[in-house]
């Protein structure tokens, strides 16, 4: 994993998308904290890593929209966090193993 760096607030404005798997979950990475959501930026780079994937067929791996406003970013992300992801890997390359990491918050018991 790529050491920790800014990420604009920004992004969180604009679409994000996932790849959600055949079985309906949105994919996932593991890193030594726990797992991670796989999230990306724009559709071209969805796509490419989708490109990369060689189980991409088996799974019937497609792109999805995570969230459209940091509005819905915000629920979607907290959702995650109380499903038991710590975070996201933002624009992941396949079989590179480095992506930004973003950290969801923690929940309030």
């Amino acid at each position: 994993m790529s050491e920790p760096r800014h990420l604009p607030c920004t992004i969180f404005d604009h679409v994000v998308w996932g790849v959600r798997c055949g079985g309906g979950k949105l994919r996932r990475g593991a890193i030594a904290l726990g797992e991670c959501l796989l999230l990306f930026t724009s559709l071209d780079s969805v796509y490419e890593y989708l490109n990369g994937c060689p189980d991409r067929d088996a799974e019937e791996l497609h792109a999805v929209v995570f969230s459209r406003n940091r509005r819905e970013f915000g629920r979607r992300a907290r959702q995650a966090a109380a499903d038991g992801m710590i975070g996201a890997l933002l624009d992941p390359r396949a079989g590179e193993g480095e992506a930004p990491f973003l950290r969801f918050a923690r929940q309030n018991a």
